[in-house]
């Protein structure tokens, strides 16, 4: 029913449509190639709008000022709880620890969020540092040519080209 070459045949038609390119990326209405190299203020654009949106450290702000006190008002349930003796020490106790269960992983993750974002902060820092001095090199190493009259102090006359890199 199906031979080898057949299966073959249709899995590689399948691969190539899964994975083809767009042809409107590359060419324009008369098929001609538009687009031939790559231009990496894009990239490096894409890169710093990227970094500058995880340089943010208010959530690991909001986590810690909510954490803190949270471990801090179960801290002291708990210790309450453990060194006096009245009625209320199964309420304070019941009260207290789920504050302290609910605080450390606040805390934890808060001091993690602004590690990590302190780090985006330096990458963004870079990447600015970086694309400044690419775009500064790719100004430079443009040529622009001149051409201009030339009159001599000899009575000639003519063209003159100038190169300026």
């Amino acid at each position: 029913m199906f031979s080898l070459k057949k299966i073959l045949f249709l899995t590689s038609f399948l691969f190539e449509f899964t994975f083809a390119e767009d042809i409107e990326k590359l060419y324009d209405s008369d098929y001609h190639i538009y687009k031939t190299e790559i231009d990496s203020t894009e990239i490096y654009e894409r890169m710093i709008l990227q970094e500058q949106s995880n340089a943010s450290t208010t959530v690991g702000q909001i986590l810690l000022g909510f954490g803190i006190p949270l471990t801090i008002g179960g801290g002291i349930a708990i210790y309450k709880t453990a060194t006096f003796d009245d009625d209320e020490q199964f309420n304070t106790a019941a009260f207290g620890i789920p504050l302290a269960i609910i605080g450390v992983p606040m805390i934890l993750y808060g001091i993690y969020d602004i590690a990590k974002s302190t780090s985006h902060a330096q990458k963004y820092k870079e990447l600015k540092k970086r694309y400044f001095y690419y775009k500064y090199k790719k100004q430079k190493q443009t040529a622009q040519i001149f051409i201009i009259p030339l009159i001599s102090i000899h009575s000639q006359a003519g063209l003159g080209m100038l190169l300026k890199f």
